[in-house]
């Protein structure tokens, strides 16, 4: 239900172009259209295998293919590999930042390019309070747009 609502919703704003959904690591290890695609969205739990995995397999078959990843959970252990590699063209977003379809497209926008983004939240730091707390309104503002590409 979550992947057809944010198909849904991706589709809804004319700024991509959702080319195939998958509900198994098998159909997307199949899926002919990921060669066509500039980005991917990817759950990092996928009912025993995980996304960034999945993800690692895809990278190197489409080196130029962006990789999204959705998580429920709100800290960087998951992503640290990604940051300690200092790749580029990924994405570590939260689920529920995804209630922003702008974020989203940000991100997708972000890898699309190279970038590597990191949900605003987590670049804040959480739960609660702020990572950077001696940081000015104004600089804050600017450091969560910058980890959002």
């Amino acid at each position: 239900m979550f992947r057809d609502l944010l198909s849904g919703a991706l589709e809804q704003t004319l700024q991509v172009q959702v080319i195939g959904s998958c509900g198994t690591v098998g159909e997307a290890r199949s899926a002919g259209e990921m060669g066509q695609a500039d980005a991917v969205l990817l759950d990092i739990d996928l009912g025993g295998e995980d996304g960034i995995t999945l993800g690692g397999e895809l990278r190197e078959r489409y080196p130029a293919l962006g990789i999204v990843l959705l998580s429920n959970h709100a800290h960087l252990a998951f992503a640290r590999e990604l940051i300690a590699a200092n790749l580029t063209g990924w994405a570590y977003l939260l689920k529920k930042s995804v209630r922003d379809v702008q974020t989203i497209l940000r991100a997708i926008e972000g890898v699309r390019v190279g970038q590597a983004v990191l949900d605003p939240a987590l670049a804040q730091g959480l739960p609660g309070g702020k990572r950077f707390s001696n940081l000015e309104a104004r600089q804050a503002e600017l450091w969560s747009l910058i980890t959002q590409g």
